[in-house]
């Protein structure tokens, strides 16, 4: 990739509608949603569809402030999630054997 930060980058947005213009040339027009994907491949971004960022509550104060953060929110919540399923199979095992005692 060549130096795209030494680049003029401008995105022109009309409602739903958006230009991006690379050194003063169109280089992208459509949906505001394909400004962002040009912007995301043209500086390599990596984009994280998961909400562990959030730390599982709903304000901006707790969102994660670095990386680690987040990474480590989702250990632990992987971790919290199969506890559960082994709980459930538990369970079921139980609820299985007192069937069987019963019957």
């Amino acid at each position: 990739m060549s130096n795209a930060s030494a680049s003029n980058i401008e995105i022109h947005e009309a409602e739903e509608w958006s230009a991006v213009y690379l050194d003063g040339k169109l280089v992208q027009v459509g949906d505001s949603y394909l400004a962002d994907e040009w912007l995301r491949t043209r500086f390599g971004v990596k984009t994280v569809q998961d909400e562990a960022f959030m730390r599982g509550q709903t304000s901006r104060e707790g969102v994660a402030k670095t990386l680690d953060e987040v990474t480590d929110y989702a250990r632990s919540r992987q971790e919290r999630l199969d506890r559960a399923v082994a709980l459930r199979a538990e369970a079921q095992r139980l609820e299985d054997e007192a069937r069987a005692i019963e019957g």
